[in-house]
């Protein structure tokens, strides 16, 4: 009858367009599938029941390598992969599924156990409420080994830098000699202790960024200069960096004291000098003369 063709008709068109649905559902989920597991990482879904029970139903294909379990074991159970993850890090991770109420933040941990050794990997991931009482994470899982030995490798040279300056300050502060580094445009960069204490200059006077002009300003206040002594001074040295040869000079303080100089025009424009107090043996040249 016509009743019966169109309820027929009617069935095949709501059964056609579930097919469609159906389809297109299968079809975003693989090229979903696609995507993540192309990502350089991984993508998953955990979710802490009401009963307490902790499982990870959705787990990209390159979590299992990240987490040494499969897609299967986690999914019935992911308190699985903690076996696997470095004794001291599992709190990192308990309390990363243990907290439901508070936002994550991210948790970074090491897989043990692996062929090749242990593999630090970074989880984000951030959780809300299901239908049923459930806490649900979406997160994504990040491989991070060869960020953590970059960092240990950075720290290490770090450490040997830090060293090296450290003996550095050892040997300069240990010089018999004064010693300073300007930049071009006349900014102090280095100085040592004997410096300061040839010139009566108080350690903390001194900086990184002071000028030459503020430095013999200074030694004028405190009297190893009159300011005419202290302006040819100046003068002398930018003669001298800007005839780019070293030189050796012979300043005499108020006090009577000698200092030899030494200047060192350097190809940037900077200026490297020594300083050594000679007032004995300019005494013994003159008695011998």
């Amino acid at each position: 009858t016509g009743t019966g063709l169109l309820l027929a008709l009617l069935t095949f068109l709501l059964f056609y367009r579930q097919m469609r649905l159906d389809r297109e559902i299968r079809d975003g989920q693989a090229r979903f599938n696609r995507m993540t597991d192309n990502l350089p990482g991984a993508v998953f879904t955990c979710i802490r029941h009401a009963d307490g029970r902790l499982t990870m139903p959705y787990l990209s294909r390159g979590g299992e390598a990240l987490l040494g379990c499969g897609r299967e074991q986690l999914a019935a159970d992911a308190t699985a992969m903690l076996a696997h993850i470095d004794a001291a890090d599992r709190p990192e991770v308990e309390g990363l599924f243990g907290n439901t109420a508070a936002p994550s933040r991210p948790a970074q941990f090491r897989i043990a156990g692996l062929g090749d050794g242990s593999r630090w990997v970074q989880c984000l991931a951030q959780p809300h409420a299901g239908r049923n009482g459930e806490t649900i994470w979406d997160g994504f899982l990040l491989d991070i080994d060869a960020q953590k030995a970059a960092m240990r490798e950075r720290d290490a040279a770090r450490g040997k830098l830090d060293e090296k300056t450290r003996l550095a300050d050892i040997a300069l502060d240990n010089m018999t000699q004064g010693l300073t580094l300007y930049d071009p445009q006349w900014r102090l960069e280095v100085f040592n202790r004997r410096y300061c204490e040839i010139y009566n200059l108080p350690p903390d006077f001194l900086r990184p960024g002071i000028t030459l002009t503020e430095i013999m300003q200074y030694s004028v206040s405190i009297g190893n200069y009159s300011p005419a002594e202290a302006q040819h001074a100046i003068d002398t040295r930018l003669a001298i960096a800007q005839s780019a040869r070293r030189q050796r000079l012979f300043q005499t303080l108020a006090d009577g004291r000698i200092i030899e100089v030494v200047p060192q025009p350097l190809p940037d424009g900077g200026s490297f000098a020594t300083f050594n107090e000679v007032t004995e043996a300019k005494r013994r040249e003159s008695e011998l003369a």
